[in-house]
């Protein structure tokens, strides 16, 4: 078992996070941009706006995928 804030490091930039490896996963810690519109109930190019507008918290993976919080967007209000 790894603490959350080792996951944390290793989704961070420079992480080695194998976040494709999750990809199918229903209940992966951490969700790309389609999984994260599916949780929300929106369109990727709505979940893009919100993230560039920081109205959606994510960490940047080194390799340049966004990558969002499952429990935090399970528990946002509707966007």
């Amino acid at each position: 078992m790894i603490s959350r804030s080792e996951v944390e490091t290793l989704a961070g930039v420079g992480g080695l996070y194998p976040w494709r490896q999750h990809l199918h996963d229903p209940s992966s810690y951490w969700v790309t941009g389609a999984g994260a519109a599916g949780v929300l109930g929106i369109t990727t190019g709505r979940l893009n706006q919100l993230a560039d507008a920081q109205r959606l918290p994510f960490v940047r993976h080194e390799d340049g995928t966004r990558l969002y919080r499952r429990a935090q967007l399970e528990c946002m209000p509707q966007v």
